[in-house]
């Protein structure tokens, strides 16, 4: 039988205070679609789309699914239309915030190790960011 290691991403495998990051991170992506979308519009519905990601429990609702009949309607805007400018902060903001994190040494030795002993390691974390 093969073993499988569970490992979290955040505060396991990297360090990562959510009540440091979160902050930044709802700052920068408003700042990023300030001009679409009011930050103080878009970070509350997105905090709120979130929460109900978060809470289904439809296997047939794809929880990106959720999150977007949720967002885009009560903004007003396009899922279409958008889903450039997100991805946009993606690749040119979001890395800007590694600095927040901190890179753990032990958790590369920890999964080197378990694939060196044959097992599967799943690293999962909450679907919060793409």
């Amino acid at each position: 039988m093969t073993l499988t290691l569970l490992l979290d991403l955040d505060d396991t495998c990297l360090g990562n205070s959510m009540d440091t990051f979160i902050p930044a991170y709802l700052e920068a992506l408003g700042e990023h679609l300030a001009a679409y979308v009011p930050p103080d519009k878009m970070v509350p519905t997105l905090l709120a789309s979130t929460q109900l990601m978060l809470q289904n429990k439809s296997p047939d609702r794809r929880l990106k699914q959720v999150f977007d009949q949720a967002f885009f309607p009560t903004l007003g805007i396009d899922v279409d239309d958008f889903q450039n400018q997100i991805d946009s902060f993606y690749v040119e903001k979001f890395p800007s915030l590694e600095g927040l994190t901190q890179f753990r040494p032990e958790a590369v030795r920890m999964v080197e190790e378990a694939f060196a002993r044959g097992y599967n390691v799943v690293i999962a974390t909450n679907p919060l960011f793409p």
